[in-house]
């Protein structure tokens, strides 16, 4: 608009746009002047028998209100109603009056001639009792025994009944009964028995009368095997409207379906899940887009351990290959490989099927540009050829398969999983982090070993529960290519879980945090497992940093030697981070926070387990004295060490802090390996100990303390 204009003859404001054309006018109330006006309805309107609906109007210089009803056109008229006029609304319970020729009006209780009508009539109606089903509505590719969502949606109907067929709806299974309508979602557990004419039908509790049935069928299926170990993109949306770990830009002219930078899903169309990518484009002369894909996360993968990237299509219209967008990748640095056109890397695409894609890696080694191949983080798709057409295409089931199936069955082979620490973040580079130290460490003393690290960011306890675990409102879901169920397809000799404050930072009790340790824990079974207690965090609130605190201890308590103690040394009293160990963000450890806990998880002794001295497997490199554990400790402790040579000299000595011998633990010749001494000190005070071990010229000394 250009300009405002007021025509006090006729008591309107005019808005006028560049043109001079009057674009809005409204009404202005002369003071004094009395008048009503009804709003809502005014026509056109459809409203359901015995529900709530608002009556609404303006007025000038009226004090109350009459509202009435009718359904006959304004030939009979039924009170609804006085009320003040300042309101200018009313709820009104539509009564059992079913009409098409119905109006409202509003009068002035003072004066009945000030009133106003609905401008049209509008419609009365029974409520339309109605259900559809939208998950699963055909063409999914579901695992027997897995457990899914059926999605639907609701009109008038309270509560739902659901069912199953396979056998294209000749017989029906009842799956669930009064569901509540309102909640949208069942989970289900689907038949342990494979089919490809799979139906559900949704239906009114108890009336088979108003029911909806999948539009076309879809297949419960095997399982899928040896694809334990693939990389996953994107297999399902842990939210209905946009998948978290996407990103995408477009430039005008061209067009691209968005949810503000993230990319949407949908529940029309999916092959493994409830959802799958949308990616509906128009690419225009001058314009451009992109649209990324990552895995739950964001985590770097190494693309070039795999065979294959692969992925399912979905089209409703069959798409030429001249029309198909680019495809290329981009690592964690946000480097990009080269793009390329899709239609050179597949068939064109089928009409109302689900098309695989198979591009062999070696595609993207040759085409690598600045990326970096083994720490590949997105898969992008972008504007190709400007057809100026609108395309739709729904992506499920984007995974990196094939390559080397990496199990701890022929080597030595330790899985980490767990939160930011783990993750790296906070240390200067990668071999500064923990892991990155830890891998190395393992490294020199078995260049076949691998150290196996699934950590990822910001993941609680919930994000590393079994895959099947359905976790409680709020909560987040299981991360399967993170969590431990992935940790085990591995067939680790040893697990390490560290997850230092996520769980208090979202409020978990230390109930439901310690539950959740225990259900991880339990899935391990015979795999020695190493739990880190909590670590330091410079949260505001004080009763986040005491749930850090009663986690360590809790920790502590039920893990025992299988704990590593990593928080008092790194904390304030008051359970913040110490300033020589902070990163600079008071979350995170710097490279001397991340040297300390790779040197307690070496102190446990770890390695002596995954590669036990007698069957003659581990190879010493180094003198080393570890640790005792545990530390503090009441009244007995280990104190382990490792000789790289036979040693004839070999002395282990305990000190009290006034530097007096109180005991001496070994005093004689050594043969090389990994030794294991128990000190007992029953018999002494509570207080600070120090320990010297001397093997030939090597010497190390630590310090122990004694709490009773």
């Amino acid at each position: 608009p250009r300009a405002l204009y007021i025509d006090e003859v006729r008591s309107t404001l005019w808005l006028a746009d560049y043109s001079n054309h009057r674009v809005l006018r409204y009404d202005l109330p002369r003071e004094n002047v009395q008048m009503v006006k009804v709003n809502a309805p005014n026509g056109g309107e459809t409203y359901s028998i015995g529900k709530i609906y608002p009556i609404s109007w303006s007025s000038n210089s009226v004090e109350n209100v009459k509202l009435e009803y009718s359904s006959n056109n304004g030939s009979d008229w039924n009170e609804i109603t006085v009320v003040p006029s300042v309101n200018g609304s009313f709820a009104w319970t539509v009564p059992d009056a079913a009409s098409e020729q119905a109006l409202v009006r509003v009068s002035n209780v003072a004066d009945a001639n000030v009133s106003d009508v609905s401008d049209a009539v509008f419609t009365i109606a029974p409520p339309v009792e109605v259900v559809t089903v939208v998950s699963p509505n055909g063409f999914q590719h579901w695992g027997k025994a897995s457990k899914k969502n059926i999605l639907f949606t609701t009109q008038d109907v309270a509560s739902v009944d659901l069912y199953f067929s396979d056998n294209n709806g000749q017989s029906w299974n009842s799956i669930a009964t009064s569901v509540s309508a309102a909640s949208g979602s069942y989970l289900w557990e689907l038949p342990n028995a494979t089919s490809n004419q799979m139906l559900v039908k949704v239906t009114k509790a108890g009336d088979m009368n108003v029911d909806d049935v999948s539009d076309a069928t879809f297949a419960i299926v095997e399982p899928m095997e040896g694809h334990e170990q693939d990389y996953i993109f994107f297999a399902d949306s842990p939210t209905p409207n946009f998948y978290d770990p996407s990103w995408n830009s477009v430039t005008a002219p061209s067009t691209l379906l968005r949810v503000g930078e993230k990319m949407p899903v949908s529940a029309e169309y999916s092959f493994t899940g409830t959802y799958s990518i949308k990616l509906n484009w128009k690419s225009m002369t001058g314009g451009n887009w992109a649209a990324a894909i990552a895995g739950v996360g964001w985590p770097g993968r190494d693309l070039t351990s795999k065979d294959t990237l692969e992925f399912r299509v979905f089209t409703t219209t069959a798409l030429a290959i001249a029309d198909m967008p680019f495809i290329y990748l981009e690592d964690l640095s946000n480097q990009k490989s080269t793009k390329l056109p899709l239609g050179t890397l597949t068939n064109s695409f089928e009409a109302n099927t689900w098309n695989l894609v198979k591009i062999p890696t070696s595609t993207f080694v040759e085409n690598k540009g600045g990326a970096d191949l083994t720490r590949v983080k997105t898969v992008f798709f972008g504007q190709n050829a400007a057809d100026e057409v609108e395309h739709t295409l729904f992506i499920d089931d984007m995974r990196a398969s094939g390559g080397e199936i990496i199990t701890g069955e022929d080597r030595n082979l330790i899985v980490v999983i767990g939160s930011s620490t783990s993750a790296g973040i906070g240390a200067s580079t990668s071999d500064s982090s923990y892991v990155g130290r830890l891998r190395k460490w393992v490294l020199d003393r078995d260049p076949n070993a691998y150290v196996i690290n699934l950590a990822v960011g910001g993941y609680t306890s919930y994000d590393l529960m079994a895959s099947d675990f359905v976790p409680p409102s709020g909560r987040p879901a299981p991360k399967v290519n993170n969590n431990i169920t992935y940790a085990l397809t591995y067939k680790p000799d040893a697990i390490i879980m560290n997850l230092p404050s996520n769980d208090a930072n979202i409020g978990m009790t230390i109930e439901e945090q310690v539950s959740n340790f225990d259900a991880i824990v339990a899935q391990a079974g015979d795999i020695p497992m190493w739990i880190t207690t909590t670590q330091p965090r410079n949260f505001t609130e004080t009763a986040k940093r005491e749930s850090l605190m009663q986690m360590r201890d809790s920790i502590l308590t039920k893990y025992g030697d299988r704990a590593i103690e990593i928080f008092t040394e790194l904390a304030e009293a008051d359970g913040t981070i110490k300033a020589k160990y902070n990163s600079g963000d008071g979350i995170h450890l710097n490279d001397s926070g991340h040297k300390y806990i790779f040197e307690q998880v070496v102190a446990t002794g770890f390695w002596g387990v995954v590669t036990p001295i007698e069957n003659g497997t581990e190879v010493i490199k180094e003198f080393q004295l570890f640790q005792n554990y545990p530390n503090p400790f009441n009244p007995t402790t280990q104190i382990r060490f490792n000789l790289a040579n036979s040693t004839q000299n070999v002395v282990l000595t305990v000190y009290d802090i006034l530097g007096r011998k109180v005991a001496t633990l070994i005093n004689g010749s050594m043969g090389a390996g990994a030794h294991t001494v128990n000190f007992d000190a029953s018999r002494y005070a509570s207080g600070t100990y120090i320990y010297r071990l001397q093997a030939g010229e090597n010497v190390s000394v630590k310090k122990m303390t004694l709490v009773k």
